[in-house]
């Protein structure tokens, strides 16, 4: 039985020795297709770290203000609620405050925030 393995082998490099350009681009052909997967995966898991790390980084210091009567559902406009704050308020939010480095206006729709205490989406 060891034999029959034995030969088996003998032939199987026997075979490979005579033709053996095929062989080697066979062998050419598996490796670039391995390094290309490979690669692929690296790229791949890289940009979705950097991702990630700027989502963390995005959400650890944002603040957002709601005006009460937007929260409430109280003032709407076709459906969607309609801030009563406006770019005055965001610029005097960002003179008064000496922590706030930067202010902007967000219109309706649903936001992702991000913390070290969870996920959520605000609306």
């Amino acid at each position: 039985m060891f034999t029959l393995w034995i030969e088996c082998f003998k032939m199987g490099l026997r075979e490979l020795w005579r033709h053996r350009l095929r062989s080697f681009l066979t062998m050419i052909g598996m490796i670039m297709g391995v390094s290309v997967v490979i690669i692929c995966v690296c790229v791949v898991q890289g940009v979705k770290d950097s991702l990630i790390g700027d989502i963390r980084k995005a959400g650890k210091n944002m603040m957002f203000v709601v005006s009460e009567e937007t929260q409430k559902g109280k003032n709407t406009v076709a459906g969607r609620a309609a801030s009563t704050l406006s770019r005055a308020d965001a610029d005097a939010i960002e003179l008064e405050c000496d922590s706030i480095a930067m202010t902007t206006g967000v219109e309706g729709g649903t936001m992702p925030v991000v913390s070290d205490y969870g996920n959520t989406a605000v609306s």
